[in-house]
């Protein structure tokens, strides 16, 4: 029973590993190529910024990172995933989508299918019952909704699969009885930085710009309206 459990941790820290991925390289990716005239090395937050939905300390991605036993265990197991997303007509979401396979697939790990809820939250649900039918050894999903979807993911960490989230985490679920961990980017710190690189904006872009704060606070994902409460706490600080 320890092996298994042991295993079993590696997995979902493989999980993290492999939801993490693309973001990795997108970062870098961006660094290099989004933002000219700035220096980038003291663009923005030292440090995370953001926090868990109760308070948690994030951990950074650098500790974030599988030993050579538990890759191997890891292996061994020849483990399946499935993933459930908002939805995969995104050129985001293809991404994840692959970063995350590719990762899982240098651990041995195979993805069982991924399902497109496409912001609904019935066939996100169904999405779910169906995964779980399928007896995976882990799930990754991105939430179309905090509260709807809550009790369906509850069935996930009943049915002995664990559950690892991108973005959100559905109200009432606690960590770690009812899902291994939650990966996301610092959307707040990215706030902060956005609020650096926008130059000074006159009133009537000021205006345009509560319209969109408004289309951006009823986002389905909490990533958007985070990164707005960034930005806008560091406008306030700075201007």
């Amino acid at each position: 029973m320890k092996v298994l459990l042991a295993t079993k941790a590696a997995l979902a820290a493989g999980v993290a590993v492999g939801t993490f991925a693309y973001a990795s390289s997108a970062l870098a990716d961006a660094q290099a190529s989004c933002v000219k005239g700035v220096d980038l090395a003291t663009l923005g937050p030292t440090s995370i910024v953001g926090q868990g939905p109760h308070g948690e300390k994030a951990a950074s991605p650098e500790v974030l990172k599988l030993s050579d036993a538990d890759a191997e265990k890891v292996k061994a197991g020849h483990f399946k995933v499935g993933i459930s997303m908002q939805t995969v007509n995104l050129d985001w979401s293809q991404l994840q989508v692959q970063g995350i396979t590719d990762t899982l697939k240098k651990y041995g790990v195979s993805v069982t299918g991924v399902a497109s809820a496409e912001y609904q939250v019935d066939k996100q649900i169904a999405d779910i019952e169906n995964t779980i039918q399928q007896h995976p050894d882990g799930i990754i999903s991105i939430p179309v909704d905090f509260t709807a979807t809550a009790p369906t993911y509850k069935k996930v960490s009943q049915a002995g699969i664990k559950l690892v989230f991108m973005d959100s985490i559905p109200t009432g679920l606690k960590q770690p009885e009812e899902y291994a961990a939650m990966i996301s980017a610092d959307s707040q710190g990215n706030g902060q930085i956005a609020a650096q690189i926008l130059p000074p904006v006159s009133i009537k872009a000021a205006r345009s710009a509560s319209s969109i704060s408004e289309l951006i606070t009823s986002a389905p994902t909490s990533a958007p309206r985070v990164c707005a409460s960034g930005c806008r706490r560091t406008g306030r600080t700075s201007r």
